[in-house]
């Protein structure tokens, strides 16, 4: 019972002790939102609200500092690496409690055949959201929904 409640606490503080400031190099092994969205998922989804004619056209690739294309995930995404490369460069994920004034921000609430990824990318002033679903095992953008 003694080591139980030891191994329950060091379990309790390696969580918290990871809970802020996470880059995506900070885990080893899977990343704890994994249990709400598979990566092959996350980066399909990730992959496809960036990519929306929607969303891209605020990117500016063309303009200084835009490449490579930066995200922060809230919560429980933040600091979720993301494999996912745009305009020739690997997409770098920031940290959403470190700041994120020059990222596009991305909230997103999924379960197994539906995702609603907030978004925010301030440089822009843009807000709104992008809906997609899975079907045929592939996720698809059914609805933008994205404002200045």
């Amino acid at each position: 019972m003694r080591i139980a409640l030891i191994s329950l606490l060091l379990l309790v503080q390696a969580c918290a002790s990871t809970s802020s400031g996470v880059t995506a190099q900070s885990y080893v092994g899977k990343h704890p939102s994994e249990s709400i969205l598979a990566t092959a998922d996350f980066d399909a989804v990730v992959g496809a609200v960036l990519s929306h004619k929607d969303v891209a056209m605020y990117l500016h690739p063309e303009a200084a500092g835009r490449v490579p294309v930066r995200v922060a995930f809230k919560p429980p995404f933040d600091g979720r690496p993301v494999n996912l490369q745009l305009y020739g460069a690997q997409v770098v994920t920031q940290s959403y409690a470190d700041g994120n004034a020059d990222a596009v921000t991305l909230a997103p609430s999924c379960d197994a055949t539906q995702c609603i990824v907030g978004v925010v990318y301030n440089p822009e002033g843009i807000k709104g959201s992008v809906v997609l679903t899975k079907q045929s095992g592939q996720w698809q953008v059914s609805n933008t929904e994205i404002f200045e």
